[in-house]
């Protein structure tokens, strides 16, 4: 989707952003695919994908063949997202990922994640997802730069800054 049919979509739908959720909405078909790409998809996995949104990653996944279950928050994305992806292998969890019970996936791998995560609650959703034992055989995660700074700081130091 560009950007025209982003805000199209979102006024069909009723809706603008929410800042409290950290909603922003991905349009290059391009790193859709590269982050995609990064997962290393192979026909027997499964994918779980955080905050799907308007389904920029979704349409990326669903070109592997595999399939995926969706956490999405907003109400009003979840049930977009059912119609959109309803004749696929897509799945839609509408919910707080917080809450997703990881444990499920041991019974569906090889299984990989990969989101792009509000910051407000992207440590959360690391220790969460990451948390042992876990299921995941591979996560493609985006975060805000605040948050890559932080987490690739040395021990001690709140980013990379000098």
């Amino acid at each position: 989707m560009n950007i025209t049919e982003i805000m199209s979509t979102l006024q069909d739908l009723g809706v603008s952003p929410r800042k409290s959720f950290g909603q922003n909405f991905l349009h290059d078909k391009n790193i859709a695919a590269w982050i995609v790409g990064k997962l290393d998809l192979k026909p027997v996995d499964q994918v779980i994908e955080i905050g799907s949104g308007l389904g920029a990653l979704t349409k990326e996944i669903l070109h592997s063949g595999v399939s995926a279950t969706l956490l999405e928050k907003d109400k009003a994305f979840a049930g977009y997202l059912r119609k959109k992806f309803a004749d696929t292998k897509i799945d839609v969890i509408e919910g707080d990922a917080l809450e997703y019970d990881t444990r499920r996936d041991f019974l569906r791998q090889p299984a990989k994640v990969v989101g792009n995560l509000p910051y407000y609650a992207s440590s959360q959703l690391l220790f969460h997802f990451c948390a042992e034992p876990c299921p995941y055989d591979r996560m493609v995660l985006t975060v805000q730069k605040e948050m890559a700074d932080r987490l690739s700081a040395s021990r001690g130091k709140k980013s990379t800054a000098a």
